[in-house]
């Protein structure tokens, strides 16, 4: 778990879900690799209430030639992804097929709109480090048309870099909700907890269904 959400990790792709919305993405092109957690069933991945695992660290090993994918969720962030190339490796040959329609949003991050919220793949960032340092690699969001009866793919553009060195490049998802409905909604407070729950206080003129998660 992580933010609230529930997640799921495959050989062909990843699942954040939500009490009413799933997030899906899958990995095109790609060898079918077993993820595997750093630490599963440890105590640093604190176990929540009802049983499940707090996200660490989930790594996929050469899921492209020569390109790990990992997952992790550093604070503020409901996960983010780290694609590391080795030297030589086609930074081209990352693909990624979502369950609904992307667009890159002005500010370069990605959007994916669904029916209760939106989750948000942040601008990404690419670098290299030699002798020591860190040099930004110009990187973008790319979104490659459909093929006749094929869904849309996403992947990279990546800006002049040395192939001769690792790459390393990393956008980070967020998740939000919409709170509210059609009639007069009024909040009192808003509270978070230390385990990163959300509180709201108020009333409400509509009448809602299941609560929606922040």
């Amino acid at each position: 778990t992580s933010g609230g959400q529930a997640l799921g990790f495959s050989d062909h792709g990843v699942t954040i879900a939500s009490s009413s919305q799933a997030y899906r993405v899958e990995f095109a092109g790609a060898a079918a690799v077993q993820p595997v957690a750093d630490r599963p069933g440890s105590a640093d991945s604190a176990a929540q209430p009802g049983g499940e695992q707090a996200l660490g660290r989930v790594t996929y090993a050469n899921l492209w030639p020569g390109i790990d994918l990992s997952y992790d969720a550093p604070a503020g962030a409901l996960l983010r992804s780290t694609y590391t190339l080795a030297p030589g490796a086609d930074p081209a040959a990352i693909r990624l097929r979502y369950n609904i329609p992307a667009a890159i949003a002005a500010d370069g991050s990605l959007e994916l709109n669904y029916p209760v919220g939106a989750v948000r793949e942040s601008a990404p960032i690419a670098w290299q480090t030699r002798a020591g340092r860190q040099i930004p690699v110009a990187v973008a969001f790319q979104i490659h048309p459909a093929a006749a009866g094929a869904p849309e793919q996403v992947g990279f553009k990546v800006g002049a870099y040395d192939p001769a060195l690792p790459l390393t490049i990393d956008p980070v998802i967020t998740w939000n909700t919409y709170l509210g409905g059609n009639g007069t909604d009024d909040i009192y407070e808003i509270a978070v907890d230390a385990s990163d729950n959300l509180y709201v206080v108020g009333n409400s003129t509509t009448t809602w269904g299941s609560p929606v998660r922040a």
